[in-house]
């Protein structure tokens, strides 16, 4: 008799098959100068990365391009008016332009406002 939850073992059950475990793949040999030497690279990679990114946010800030997005993101805020720069998404540039509210900036309705082009 089979209780419930217990299999019955019978003729028809097959076993599954062993698999054989591979062997180990064997460690690398060390590093000829240790662990000193590795830190001192690492140490020098790291270094140049951050002098790398700092002269660069000198040159090539992320802000670069704030002339053009702000004023953009101020008037959809002010006057719901999406023509400067209208193909890409404007909630970002309304959220940055949200202080601008509460400030005594003014839009420059120029010529970027007439043609409709942000680089103006």
């Amino acid at each position: 008799m089979s209780k419930r939850g217990k299999k019955k073992k019978g003729k028809g059950q097959l076993a599954a098959p062993k698999v054989p475990v591979p062997e180990p793949l064997p460690l690398p040999p060390n590093f000829p100068g240790g662990l000193k030497v590795e830190l001192l690279g690492l140490f020098l990679i790291l270094a140049a990365f951050a002098g790398l990114g700092f002269n660069a946010s000198r040159q090539e800030s992320v802000t670069v391009d704030e002339f053009a997005h702000l004023p953009a993101g101020l008037s959809f805020l002010e006057k719901r008016d999406f023509r400067l720069c209208p193909g890409t998404p404007s909630l970002l540039r309304m959220y940055a332009a949200l202080p601008l509210l509460w400030s005594r900036a003014r839009l420059p309705l120029g010529a970027g406002w007439k043609y409709s082009d942000h680089w103006l």
